[in-house]
């Protein structure tokens, strides 16, 4: 709950609030499964085809390095740059969108 304002209302009103029941744990999800890694392609659609369908597969917004590491093969810092490349297209696009979480852009594709 986010209080107007909270130096007033919480000391009158902060009992009455249901507290949560467990606390939430921050925890890194895998965007893909390494047995499912594709392969990077050369070619720059089929890049970009690629990406959207991994951003899509994600149980969570993505960070571009986690976009990146999702392929099969030697992640290299070109590819890093390329992945995010490909992400500022996508949300260029509408394809993708962004989000801020701690201080971090990550990606997602609405559903």
């Amino acid at each position: 709950m986010r209080w107007l304002r909270p130096d007033y209302q919480i000391p009158r009103l902060g009992a009455k609030v249901a507290q949560p029941a467990e606390e939430q744990i921050e925890a890194e999800l895998p965007v893909l499964d390494i047995k499912d890694a594709p392969k990077w392609p050369a070619d720059a659609l089929d890049q970009i085809r690629i990406v959207r369908d991994v951003l899509a597969r994600a149980p969570a917004p993505a960070l571009p390095d986690a976009v990146a590491a999702s392929f099969g093969g030697r992640l290299t810092p070109k590819r890093r740059a390329r992945v995010e490349q490909v992400l500022e297209t996508l949300v260029a696009t509408g394809a993708a969108r962004t989000g801020q979480l701690d201080g971090a852009t990550h990606y997602f594709v609405p559903r």
